[in-house]
């Protein structure tokens, strides 16, 4: 079967081999045709009027091009010239090694026998029983090819024969055997391959991985160069225990337009589950188009064959445990005042009932403006929002609301003070699947006042011996929002988000206008940062702040909820702090004073000396609404000896007792070559909004990742473990394939 590679950038190879010189391909092809050529040597004698003979020492240049051998004979009226013993030849791009050459005085052609080639715009080298060169295209016979300097044995292809097209920037071979430590490990009847950083089509190197459930799995993805301004890749995908699927990825790009379309099909799957349909598929659809200055369109859709697709087989933690696909679709106007949206939207909730699957939303108009000197300096507002929902089980119906806002913004460079008030008016019409309802149309009126005011202050100081300025910054945030029962509205798309510092500072503790809380009440909050002194850099961050509440905060979530009776909110504390260039912390604390509990923390420390040493220690932890949950986790990047590195992440569920996630393995980096093995074993449960693990769940899934780098070659194990990496160890960044 005949094989193609595309590439790790070629390019890449010169700049982490230093032995390996590259020139940039920055020249302009030169004519030799009318160029004088410049000859010496030890002896010399002419034959005839057109033939020159040069012995010992040969020396012969022509604009570029040089030439050492032992013996020379230029023929004048012909317009060659042959060269025999330690023959050299160099000229922009290339050199050469051999024992006889004959080639053009014009550049035209050049054969060389006993050949030891160097591309050097390329990086790439190696050697032919016979080397010829033509229009920019180079045979070679019994050859051997590789990105490795000198002495480096790391790989290198074998083949009968090779044709290097420079034009191109790619090249194919016949009866190749790819080496590895000058041992053969992998045999092709024809393959073609890249020799520079250049797009071209043609298989990426595979992906290969096991699980436990799946067994062995491989992926072998073929990238198709179309056009400069859209691509494709197919990506066969063996999975032992299920069968053969097929995924296909296309992206776009235009001036107007970019997006990515990718689907994946397997059909009868060996191991589906008897209640689903063993054909399963999955698609993703994103698509941007930005029709002027001012229209934009946005599409995303997503979709799966059945429930258990992510969880049987998704490749990482964050997909098994995926529970929601979305689509929309959003037809979008903004200029310096207004943004206006028409947006659909639809969800499918997996593995839950179908009461509990979310409402979909068609149309959902959302806009926006803002007039910073609306009326002198009053400054005018608009947000607002007309909805229709529906739901085959629920109530749905249509919203409408709209919250316009008047502000008197007060700004001096020592502070701030921001009069507010907003008049929040949100109308439903309702209609009941099944039955009907008692009451068909609801409305909602709310006015609310906000005082928003702040100081800054600064002073010189020192951090760790270095001259810093300090700021201190405190902030009162006064709120006031009359009660207006809402009990009876449904929760069409309403959450309650968890507290934190931010969310003292905003004018409704809830997310979505089903519900607008009421507020009597007092925020306090203050801040200092530590900035160095010369450029402004942030190096230490510290902000405190605490609600004091006036009056119990009568709307709650669900009807159901107890009224909040709380006098005041937890202290709510978050910091950033850098010891040093390499050491960072950061940390956030809630802490209740009434009942002198912390109910929510975090913290995290990072160190990262330089790209190859990096440790990263995480702590989180939630203890509120008769919920606990505490995880710790440590991830690192280490090197151990020469050029091997350890690579790992263990997060650990403190209060079950249990690991979350381990993963961990090592890789080794050649200046041409890697490999890597990583091995990993996590949680196949569902997820809290935050990220905890519910209980109940202890399947885990167990998986292992193989890859292979043959750097200027090609790469084994793409995309999926490097994004894998870098979102398991903060701070990583894949030296072996980078992007």
């Amino acid at each position: 079967m005949p094989v193609s590679f595309a590439a790790e950038p070629a390019t890449d190879v010169g700049e982490q081999c230093p032995v390996v010189e590259r020139r940039a391909n920055t020249r302009e092809p030169i004519d030799l045709s009318q160029t004088p050529v410049k000859a010496k040597a030890d002896h010399s004698q002419m034959q005839g009027e057109n033939i020159i003979e040069l012995r010992e020492k040969v020396r012969v240049r022509q604009d570029g091009r040089e030439l050492s051998a032992d013996y020379a004979r230029i023929n004048q009226e012909e317009n060659r010239l042959k060269a025999e013993g330690n023959v050299v030849l160099s000229e922009p791009g290339i050199e050469l090694k051999g024992s006889e050459l004959d080639a053009s005085l014009s550049g035209e052609d050049a054969t060389l026998t006993d050949a030891q080639y160097r591309l050097t715009d390329q990086g790439v080298h190696g050697k032919a029983s016979r080397f010829e060169a033509k229009d920019q295209t180079i045979t070679l016979d019994d050859a051997t090819f590789t990105s490795c300097p000198e002495g480096d044995t790391g790989w290198q292809l074998s083949a009968d024969q090779m044709v290097l097209d420079q034009a191109e920037g790619w090249g194919e071979s016949w009866n190749t055997v790819i080496k590895v430590a000058d041992l053969p490990v992998f045999y092709v009847p024809w393959m073609t391959f890249p020799i520079d950083d250049r797009r071209r089509s043609g298989f990426l190197f595979p992906s290969i991985g096991y699980d436990a459930d799946n067994g062995v799995d491989i992926t072998t993805p073929y990238y198709l160069n179309l056009a400069p301004h859209y691509d494709a890749t197919l990506s066969p995908r063996i999975i032992q225990r299920r069968g053969v699927m097929l995924g296909s990825e296309f992206r776009y790009l235009t001036d107007s337009h970019n997006g990515v379309l990718f689907g994946e099909y397997l059909p009868d799957d060996n191991l589906a589950d008897d209640s689903i349909d063993p054909n399963r598929w999955s698609y993703q659809v994103e698509h941007r188009t930005q029709f002027n200055r001012h229209w934009y369109g946005l599409i995303n859709a997503a979709d799966v064959s059945d429930d258990l697709y992510f969880e049987d087989l998704g490749r990482n933690i964050d997909i098994a445990n995926q529970n929601t696909v979305t689509r929309s679709g959003i037809l979008g106007f903004q200029d310096r005042h207004w943004r206006i949206s028409l947006e659909a939207f639809e969800a499918d909730a997996l593995q839950t009932t179908e009461i509990n699957q979310p409402y979909s939303k068609l149309p959902d108009v959302r806009l926006s403006s803002r007039y910073p000197k609306f009326l002198g300096p009053l400054s005018f507002n608009l947000a607002g929002s007309v909805t229709s929902f529906s739901h085959d089980l629920k109530i749905q119906g249509d919203r409408v609301d709209m919250a316009p806002q008047l502000s008197l913004p007060l700004e001096w460079i020592w502070g701030f003070i921001i009069p507010s008030a907003k008049y929040r008016y949100t109308e439903y019409e309702l209609e009941q699947t099944n039955q009907a309802l008692d009451e068909n149309q609801l409305t909602r009126e709310t006015p609310i006042y906000s005082l928003d005011t702040g100081m800054f202050f600064e002073r010189d100081a020192k951090l760790f011996g270095r001259p810093m300025v300090q700021t201190l910054e405190p902030r009162l945030y006064y709120l006031n929002v009359p009660f207006r029962a809402q009990s009876d509205i449904p929760l069409f798309d309403t959450t309650e988000p968890t507290a934190s510092y931010s969310q003292l500072f905003r004018d409704n503790r809830f997310i979505g206008a089903d519900r607008q809380g009421d507020a009597d009440q007092l925020s306090v909050g203050i801040s200092t940062r530590f900035l160095s002194a010369d450029g402004g850099v942030e190096w230490a961050r510290v902000s405190v702040a605490q609600a004091q509440y006036f009056a119990d905060r009568q709307v709650q979530l669900n009807a159901a909820d107890p009224v909040d009776t709380r006098s005041v909110s937890p202290y709510f504390l978050e910091s950033t702090l850098r010891f040093s260039e390499n050491w960072q912390l950061r940390g956030m604390t809630a802490w209740d004073g009434e009942t002198e509990t912390t109910v929510r923390s975090s913290v995290a420390v990072h160190y990262e000396p330089d790209e190859r040493h990096i440790i990263n220690l995480e702590h989180r932890m939630r203890n509120e609404r008769d919920f606990r949950a505490e995880q710790a986790a440590v991830s690192f990047a280490w090197p151990i000896a020469g050029r091997w590195n350890l690579i790992g992440r263990y997060q650990h569920d403190l209060e079950l007792d249990q690991g979350v996630d381990t993963l961990f393995g090592i890789e080794y980096e050649a200046c041409c070559w890697g490999i890597r093995l990583v091995s990993r074993r996590y949680l196949n449960t569902e997820l809290d909004v935050d990220g905890f693990p519910l209980p109940g769940g202890d399947d885990y899934k167990d998986k292992i990742y193989f890859q292979f780098v043959f750097k200027g070659l090609g790469g084994a194990g793409g995309s999926g473990l490097r994004t894998l990496l870098k979102e398991s160890i903060e701070g990583y960044e894949d030296r072996l394939t980078p992007r």
